[in-house]
C-alpha cells in the first residue's frame, strides 16, 4: 500500500497569512475570555518574529517554546516558523530538571518563556518583551520545501532517556491537507485545543486551524480530566472538532449521556494515540446527530498520522477491534516479515513524509530509518515496532507492539527510562518497571525497587521531580528482592501480573467501604486505607475519569476533578453521592450508626451498598 500524490507542501505560514488577508477580524483564537483576532495573531506573531531576528535567530535554528497553551502560544509557534526556524515545545508542566535536560539534549538557539529559568547557558527570552518589537517591516517567511525541519518534539525510546525527533514541513503540510479534505472546514468552525503542548499534535491543531480559517478554542488545564465540566464547555463554546485519545472519548460520550446533551454543534470527532473502543456510549454519541463523523487515526511522533479510518455504521453496530484505516498526508505503508517480504500480517513500516531521525543519535536513526527496498530513489521508511494486519477490505488493523514501549494514557513511554530513573535514586541497588493492563482497558506502569531504607513515597517524589507525569508509574512497590527466572532474568511477566485489590477497613463506615473498594480496584493497590491519597497512590487524570466511570456503574456519583486534589479517601467519601440520596438511616439499623461526615444512609442503602462490594458489583 504506498503513497498516494506526492504532498503538496505549500507554507503553512502562507496559508495562514492569505487567511489573515481574506478576514483579519475573523476570530482566530478563543483563550479563555479574550478572543484573538487573524490580524491580532498576526502582528504579535511578526513582532515575535522581529524578535527573534534581533536575536539573530533564523532559517534552520531551533527554538524553543515553554509556554502554557495559549493565544500567546500560538503566535509564538507561527513566529518561529515565519523566521524559518524549528517549533521545539517544552510543557510548563514539567519539572525544571526535566525541561533542562531536554534543553541540554536538543541544544536550541534560545528558548522563549514567561519563567525565570535557569537553562545552563541558553538563552532564555521572555515573550511578552518579544511581543512588543517594533515591526519596521514584516518578516517574510522563507519558501520551504518537504524536506526543511519545521519542528522538534521528544518521545520515549525502547532505551534509554527522551530523544528527539526532527520532523520536515512535508510531513506537518500533509495533516493540513488531509485535514482540508476530509474535516468539514467551513470559516470559523470551533475546533478544540486540548492536548499537551509537547505532543506534536499541538502543533497539528494550531496549523491545520489556522492554516485553513478555522477558529481555535483553547481547553482550561486540566479540563479535560473532569468529563462533565468538559462537556459543558464543549457545548457553551459551540465545538465543531474534537481529536481526543480513546479514555477521554469515552469519557466525553458517559458525561454527554448522563447530561443529556447530544453536543449538536460537534460534527467531527477524532480518536487517536490509542486503540479505539467503540462503547455503547461512543456508539450513541456518534450516531445522536445526523452526519457525525468519527475517525480513528494512528501515527507516531516519527511520522505524524499515517493511517485514518473512517467509522462505518456496521462498526458501530457490529464488534471486534476497529481498523486504524489507510494512508494520509502523503505517508504510505508497508507491512512486511523478518525478512522484508511483504505479508498480510507484520510489522508496519511507513514511507513518504518521514522524520529526518533523531538528532545527535545516528546509530537510532539508522536502526529506525532504513532504506526503502522497494523504492528506486533510494529513499527511508520508517520501522514503527507495531504490529498490523490487513483485514478484508484491505484496512490496516493495530494488533499490539512488537518491541518494549508501551503506551500510557495514549503516550509512549519506556519502562527503561524509568528504570534508569529510578536507578539514579542514592538508596535504589535494583529496579524493573513493567506494564499492567487493567480490567477497565486501561494500561498504567507498576514499579519495584530494591531500596535500603527508602518509601515507596520517597521514591514517587523522586520520580516526580526528575519524569514528566505520565511516565511516573501508578503502583510503586518497594521489595527485599525482584523475582528472577530460571535463567536468572527478571521475571517481568512475575511482576506484570494484575495484583489483587485490597484495602485497611478497619473502622470504615459502609460509604468508607465502598469508596475503598473503587478506588483499590482501580489503583490496583493491595492494601488503600482511609489515609491515603489518591495521586500518592498513583493515581492520575485518567485513572480519576476511570474512577468516576467505575463508580458511576455501582451508582455512586464521584466526580474526577475531587479525586486530584489534596484529599485523602476518608476525607473524599464524604463527598460521594448515591443515586437514591441520603436519608436518615433507623435507629440501630446499621453497624456504623454514627456518620462522621453528616451524610446519613438508610438501612436499605447500607445493605445494598455492602452486598455489591462484597459481591463485586
Amino acid at each position: 500500500m504506498r503513497t498516494g500524490e506526492p504532498t503538496d507542501v505549500r507554507s503553512v505560514v502562507a496559508m495562514f497569512e492569505s487567511r489573515v488577508e481574506r478576514s483579519p477580524q475573523a476570530v482566530a483564537v478563543v483563550d479563555g475570555e479574550d478572543e484573538w483576532t487573524y490580524g491580532r495573531i498576526a502582528g504579535v506573531a511578526d513582532a515575535i518574529a522581529a524578535g527573534l531576528r534581533g536575536h539573530d535567530i533564523g532559517v534552520g535554528d531551533v527554538v524553543g517554546v515553554h509556554l502554557p497553551r495559549s493565544a500567546i502560544g500560538v503566535a509564538t509557534a507561527f513566529a518561529v516558523l515565519k523566521v524559518g526556524g524549528v517549533h521545539f515545545p517544552l510543557d510548563t508542566a514539567f519539572p525544571d530538571e526535566y525541561v533542562r535536560s531536554l534543553v541540554t539534549d536538543c541544544a536550541p538557539r534560545a528558548v522563549v518563556t514567561t519563567a525565570d529559568l535557569d537553562l545552563h547557558g541558553t538563552v532564555a527570552l521572555r515573550v511578552d518583551a518579544l511581543a512588543t518589537t517594533p515591526v519596521e517591516k514584516a518578516v517574510a517567511p522563507p519558501t520551504p520545501t518537504g524536506d526543511t525541519p519545521a519542528y522538534v518534539v521528544y518521545t520515549s525510546g525502547s532505551t534509554g532517556p527522551p530523544k528527539g525527533v526532527l520532523v520536515p514541513m512535508a510531513a506537518l503540510t500533509g495533516y493540513v491537507r488531509w485535514h482540508e479534505e476530509n474535516l468539514v472546514c467551513r470559516p470559523g468552525i470551533r475546533v478544540a485545543q486540548t492536548a499537551p503542548v509537547c505532543f506534536d499534535v499541538s502543533l497539528q491543531e494550531i496549523v491545520a486551524s489556522l492554516a485553513l480559517g478555522k477558529t481555535l478554542v483553547i481547553a482550561p488545564e486540566g479540563l479535560r480530566a473532569r468529563p462533565e465540566e468538559f462537556v459543558r464547555w464543549l457545548a457553551d463554546h459551540r465545538v465543531g472538532q474534537l481529536l481526543l485519545p480513546n479514555v477521554l472519548l469515552e469519557a466525553v460520550a458517559e458525561a454527554a449521556r448522563q447530561l443529556g446533551t447530544t453536543l449538536p454543534d460537534l460534527c467531527d470527532l477524532v480518536q487517536a494515540g490509542e486503540q479505539l473502543t467503540l462503547s455503547p456510549a461512543v456508539r450513541e454519541l456518534v450516531t445522536a446527530e445526523p452526519g457525525r463523523a468519527l475517525r480513528n487515526s494512528y501515527g507516531a511522533s516519527e511520522v505524524q498520522d499515517v493511517t485514518s479510518y473512517l467509522v462505518r455504521a456496521d462498526d458501530l453496530s457490529g464488534g471486534g477491534p476497529c481498523p486504524i484505516g489507510s494512508p494520509i498526508g502523503g505517508h504510505g505503508v508497508l507491512v512486511l516479515d523478518e525478512a522484508l517480504r511483504e505479508t498480510e500480517s507484520g510489522e508496519l513500516y511507513v514511507t513518504g513524509a518521514v522524520a529526518h531521525g533523531y538528532p545527535g543519535r545516528p546509530a537510532l536513526t539508522a536502526a529506525r530509518f532504513v532504506a526503502d527496498p522497494f523504492a528506486a530513489d533510494g529513499s527511508r521508511m520508517y520501522r514503527t515496532g507495531d504490529l498490523v494486519r490487513r483485514d478484508a477490505r484491505g484496512d490496516l488493523v493495530f494488533l499490539g507492539r512488537a518491541d518494549g514501549l508501551v503506551k500510557v494514557g495514549g503516550v509512549r513511554v519506556a519502562p527503561s527510562e524509568v528504570e534508569a530513573a529510578l536507578l539514579a535514586h542514592p538508596e535504589v541497588t535494583r529496579a524493573a518497571v513493567v506494564a499492567r493492563a487493567r480490567s477497565s482497558g486501561v494500561t498504567t506502569l507498576a514499579a519495584f525497587a530494591v531500596a535500603a531504607g527508602a518509601t515507596a513515597t520517597a521514591l514517587r517524589a523522586h520520580l516526580t521531580a526528575v519524569l514528566p507525569a505520565h511516565a511516573v508509574p501508578a503502583q510503586i512497590t518497594v521489595v527485599d528482592t525482584l523475582p528472577l527466572t530460571v535463567t536468572g532474568k527478571v521475571d517481568r511477566a512475575a511482576l506484570a501480573a494484575p495484583a489483587d485489590a485490597g484495602v485497611r477497613s478497619t473502622g470504615a463506615t459502609a460509604r468508607e467501604l465502598v469508596l475503598l473498594e473503587i478506588l483499590a480496584e482501580v489503583l490496583a493497590v493491595p492494601d488503600l486505607g482511609l489515609d491515603d491519597g489518591f495521586i500518592a497512590r498513583g493515581g492520575s487524570s485518567l485513572l480519576a475519569i476511570t474512577a468516576e466511570r467505575a463508580a458511576r456503574r455501582k451508582g455512586v456519583r464521584l466526580p474526577a476533578g475531587e479525586l486530584l486534589r489534596p484529599r485523602t479517601v476518608g476525607e473524599l467519601a464524604a463527598l460521594v453521592e448515591f443515586e437514591q440520596g441520603g436519608v436518615p438511616p433507623a435507629a440501630g439499623a446499621a453497624e456504623h450508626d454514627v456518620d462522621p461526615y453528616g451524610l446519613a444512609l438508610s438501612a436499605d442503602e447500607v445493605e445494598a451498598i455492602t452486598r455489591a462490594v462484597h459481591s463485586g458489583q
